[in-house]
């Protein structure tokens, strides 16, 4: 399953259900019209050294092995399921949380600039009303879901997606 994530670069929430996820799960809605996918156990390569192709990202040459910050390429292995948002938390949804929140047009419809500590009071507070347990996915988790069995540059390839384009 490949999911719809956006730009990585944007400042946005994704929820992770935190309880045991049977073979047979579903996806499913919440109160809140985030719609929850189920994510199967299983391995996969974390991080990456492709060398960054300058015409792409426009970045210096030390990112020629790859980005820094994704090194070394590892093996992680997930061994429970767990469900995913299939898109950001929207600027509207977590306004159910924080009444006064702004967002930034830049990133609409999507919540952005939400510190870690608001995050994880969202998640709390969404646990509460829903009575299931919602928490930050951990990067292993995020990675895993937004790569979804890929190991290139973009999930069009080694090209970006054309503007718009979301990963389905």
């Amino acid at each position: 399953m490949v999911l719809k994530l956006r730009k990585p670069t944007l400042l946005s929430l994704l929820f992770v259900m935190g309880e045991a996820l049977s073979s047979a799960a579903e996806s499913f809605e919440n109160s809140l019209g985030m719609r929850m996918k189920p994510i199967a156990s299983g391995s996969f390569v974390m991080g990456e050294s492709l060398p960054t192709p300058l015409e792409v990202f426009e970045v210096a040459e030390y990112l020629q092995r790859g980005d820094w910050d994704e090194h070394p390429v590892h093996r992680v292995t997930l061994t429970r399921g767990f469900f995913i948002a299939d898109e950001e938390v929207t600027a509207e949804q977590f306004r159910k949380f924080r009444p006064d929140y702004v967002g930034n047009l830049d990133t609409a419809p999507y919540a952005s600039g939400i510190s870690w500590h608001e995050a994880v009071a969202f998640c709390t507070w969404l646990s509460q009303k829903e009575g299931r347990t919602y928490r930050l996915p951990t990067e292993a988790e995020w990675e895993y879901a937004a790569r979804a069995g890929t190991t290139t540059h973009f999930h069009s390839g080694d090209s970006p997606p054309a503007a718009g384009v979301t990963n389905s």
